[in-house]
């Protein structure tokens, strides 16, 4: 009996959760879909774990991503698909055993498929929310309960590259992908 009334509550909370169509993220508000290069630098802790190149160019099917060592040597290669899932096209045997291609899709993921609301209506336990700080930045959160799970600022200053940084709480880790502009040398 007493471990039958904790899951009975727990049953009746989920059942009192709204359920509902996920929002569409509205176009103006996501970050550039062209295919763009990016400076990649992973940080845990505020310590440099690896700092790169990442390609994106967007496809009928999702968005297709290669991240390649200071150097230019392709790593990992893979698509996101909309609905979360992903292919890995090639993955370098230095990768094969780390958690880098699925933290790169989850990323992607996160800023390109994961849609949001200013409203930051909450489905089940969790939101995921947007909101516009300035016109030239925009942040996106997810929440579960009281806890904020990752964090993603998109700047786009007028006179430089689009620079998007990627806060994952649990894990300590922060991304940060800097356009390399081609007009301005950057």
């Amino acid at each position: 009996m007493k471990r039958f009334i904790p899951w009975m509550l727990l049953l009746v909370l989920t059942g009192c959760c709204r359920v509902a169509e996920l929002p569409t993220w509205p176009a103006e508000n996501r970050p550039d879909t062209t295919s763009a290069l990016y400076r990649f630098r992973l940080e845990r802790s505020a310590e440099t774990k690896f700092s790169g190149l990442l390609a994106l160019q967007p496809r009928a099917e999702g968005m297709w991503s290669g991240l390649l060592d200071a150097t230019g040597v392709p790593l990992v290669k893979m698509v996101v698909y909309p609905d979360g899932t992903k292919h890995i096209e090639y993955c370098a045997a230095a990768l094969r055993g780390s958690r880098m291609p699925e933290l790169l899709g989850k990323l992607l993921e996160y800023i390109y498929f994961t849609p949001a609301a200013a409203d930051c209506p909450w489905y089940a336990f969790s939101c995921v929310c947007l909101a516009a700080e300035t016109p030239e930045q925009m942040v996106k959160w997810k929440r579960m309960g009281p806890l904020r799970l990752w964090k993603i600022e998109t700047m786009s200053p007028p006179d430089a590259g689009e620079r998007i940084t990627v806060h994952i709480n649990l894990s300590s880790v922060t991304v940060h992908l800097d356009h390399m502009d081609n007009k301005t040398g950057k």
